[in-house]
C-alpha cells in the first residue's frame, strides 16, 4: 500500500522536535508493507491549527486553497491518504475518492467542537486513528482505532539516579501555553524549596518560566537533549488544565524508568497510574502529590513500542482500504 500522509508538523531536519511522530510512524510502517509519501501543510505563525483556530475567515479560506494546491501536487499513486490532525489535513475527504484516515491528536478536535461548519468532515473519514479514548469518545466514527502514538528507543539516555542528599527533581516538557498548566506547577513549586523544577519548552508563556526565580528554563531543547534532561528527573510532571490528547512525553520519560504526575484530563488517566493523577488547576493538590512523591515516587506509565503501534496502524489501514465507508454505528477499536 502507499499511503499520502498529510501534516501540519513535521521536524525541519536533524534535532527538530516538531512532529517527529509523524515521521516515525512512516517508518514504522515500512516493513509492514506501507510506503509512505509526506506532505507538511504549511501556514503563518503558530502553525496551521493557530490559523484555523484564530486566524480569519479569508486566512482559513486561504489554508482550504493551500491543501488544494499541495494535493495536486503530491503523488496521485498513493491509494489512501493519512491525515495528522483532522484540521486542516483530514479536509480533502470532503472531496477527494480516496479513502482518508484521520489521526485525532486534540487540538484538532477543540476546533472542530467550535466550528460547527466542519460537522461534516468526520462522517466522511473512512476512519479515525484516536491517540486516546476521550477523543474517540468525543467524535463518535463508527470505525475508531484508539491507540497512543509510540516512542523511539532511549538509545544514548541512561539514567541518573538521584542522591539522597539531592532535592527531589521535576521536569515539564511542553509547550508553553496556558492549556499546559505551567501557571499552576509554577505556583505549587514555589512554595516547596525541597524540590528542583526544570522547564522545556517554547511558546507565549516563556516569559513565566524565565522569570521563575525558583525554576531552571532551558527553552526549547533537541529529542536527543530531552532525553538526556528526562534521564537526569526524578518526576515529569504534566499539569495540563484543558482537553488533552495524549502527551508522548509521558511515555518518552516512562522508557527511562521516569514516572509522571498528571492532571486528570483528557487521555492522560487511561495511561497514567491513578496514583499518579492529579486534580487540574488546583495548587494545593500539586503540592500534596509532590510531597507524596518524594516520599514514594508513583509506578510508570507502560510503554507503547513503534512495533506494536505500526502493526495496529497497518491493519487499520488496511481494513480501511479494502472495505466500504461504514455507515452504522460500532464501537471503536481500542489497542
Amino acid at each position: 500500500m502507499r499511503v499520502l500522509t498529510l501534516t501540519t508538523s513535521f521536524p525541519g531536519g536533524t534535532g527538530d522536535p516538531a512532529g517527529g511522530f509523524v515521521e516515525e510512524l512512516a517508518s514504522a510502517l515500512r516493513p509492514l508493507g506501507i510506503d509512505s509519501d509526506i506532505e507538511l501543510l504549511r501556514a503563518g505563525p503558530g502553525g496551521a491549527l493557530a490559523t484555523w483556530e484564530r486566524g480569519s475567515a479569508w486566512r482559513r479560506a486561504r489554508l482550504v486553497a493551500d491543501t488544494l494546491r499541495l494535493l495536486a501536487r503530491s503523488s496521485r499513486r498513493a491509494d489512501l491518504i493519512l491525515a495528522h490532525w483532522l484540521v486542516p489535513c483530514g479536509l480533502p475527504a470532503l472531496w477527494d475518492r480516496r479513502p482518508v484516515v484521520g489521526v485525532a491528536h486534540g487540538g484538532d478536535v477543540r476546533i472542530l467542537a467550535r466550528h460547527p461548519g466542519l460537522a461534516g468532515l468526520v462522517p466522511r473519514l473512512a476512519g479515525v486513528i484516536a491517540v486516546s479514548d476521550a477523543i474517540a469518545r468525543e467524535l463518535t466514527h463508527p470505525r475508531t482505532l484508539v491507540t497512543p502514538m509510540g516512542v523511539a528507543p532511549t538509545s544514548g539516555a541512561v539514567r541518573i539516579a538521584r542522591r539522597p542528599d539531592q532535592p527531589l527533581r521535576l521536569t515539564f516538557v511542553g509547550r508553553l501555553v496556558p492549556i499546559k498548566g505551567l501557571a499552576t506547577l509554577l505556583e505549587a513549586t514555589r512554595q516547596l524549596p525541597e524540590v528542583r523544577l526544570t522547564v522545556v519548552g517554547d511558546g507565549p508563556e516563556r516569559s513565566l518560566a524565565a522569570r521563575a526565580p525558583h525554576a531552571r528554563f532551558l527553552g526549547a531543547l533537541t529529542p536527543s537533549e530531552v532525553r538526556s534532561v528526562l534521564a537526569a528527573t526524578d518526576l515529569l510532571c504534566v499539569p495540563s488544565v484543558g482537553a488533552e490528547g495524549m502527551p508522548r512525553v509521558v511515555f518518552e520519560a516512562a522508557a527511562l524508568g521516569v514516572p509522571c504526575l498528571a492532571s486528570r484530563v483528557g487521555g492522560l488517566p487511561e495511561h497514567v497510574p491513578p496514583g499518579g493523577l492529579v486534580t487540574p488547576g488546583d495548587v494545593t493538590a500539586w503540592q500534596g502529590a509532590i510531597r507524596a512523591a518524594a516520599r514514594q515516587l508513583p509506578r510508570t506509565a507502560q510503554v507503547p513500542t513503534w512495533p506494536a503501534v505500526a502493526q495496529k496502524v497497518a491493519v487499520f489501514l488496511n481494513t480501511c482500504l479494502t472495505r466500504p465507508p461504514p455507515c452504522a454505528a460500532s464501537g471503536p477499536v481500542r489497542s
